[in-house]
């Protein structure tokens, strides 16, 4: 089990966001090409992988599930996050018994990229040992 967790820019309740709406597949690595763009992912999984994945989760809730993490967590997420409104944040944050919410004013989907050195001092102020 870990000692603790670090979530980031995620909801628990996939079934509740609209991330891709393609009919058939090639439509939708189209569209999953265009949100990587978009997101600013330059490092990204093949776009067949991110389809297939999509396809297989996309009406999951795992709002229950939380209750059974017992570790300190953090959740970071952008306030303007369009993929995952904040809401979902704070779903994870406070489905989580020991979760502390960390809201990045103006930070959208892809706040590791947004804001980088903001989340690094806050890890390093966070967990000065392990991050020295």
């Amino acid at each position: 089990m870990p000692a603790e967790l670090l979530l980031v820019s995620g909801t628990p309740r996939l079934s509740a966001v609209q991330w891709f709406d393609a009919a058939t597949s090639e439509a939708l690595q189209e569209a999953i090409a265009m949100r990587e763009r978009r997101v600013g992912l330059r490092e990204a999984a093949d776009h067949r992988t991110v389809a297939w994945t999509w396809q297989s989760i996309r009406h999951t809730d795992q709002r229950a599930a939380l209750a059974q993490i017992h570790c300190r967590t953090l959740v970071i997420h952008g306030s303007e996050d369009d993929d995952c409104p904040l809401a979902h944040g704070e779903m994870l944050a406070n489905g989580i018994a020991d979760a502390e919410l960390l809201v990045l004013q103006g930070a959208g989907h892809g706040v590791l990229t947004q804001r980088m050195r903001e989340i690094a001092r806050h890890l390093r102020a966070r967990w000065p040992a392990q991050l020295a």
